[in-house]
């Protein structure tokens, strides 16, 4: 069963949009600001200055 709101537009989904029959080669994204280890150690040396981590659910600290 889906659930739909009123006035929302249709739920599609991924493979409405792309072709996933066959995988597609990785594509190194160059010119970042910051070295591709920095995405997994963000606190490594010369990654992102005064990296805090946040709550991944911005109203975890929040009563329901």
């Amino acid at each position: 069963m889906q659930c739909r709101i009123e006035g929302a537009p249709n739920p599609y989904s991924l493979w409405d949009f792309f072709n996933f029959s066959s995988p597609q080669p990785f594509v190194k994204i160059l010119g970042s600001k910051y070295r591709t280890d920095c995405f997994n150690n963000p606190y490594g040396q010369g990654c992102f200055p005064n990296f805090v981590p946040a709550d991944p659910d911005d109203d975890a600290e929040a009563q329901d």
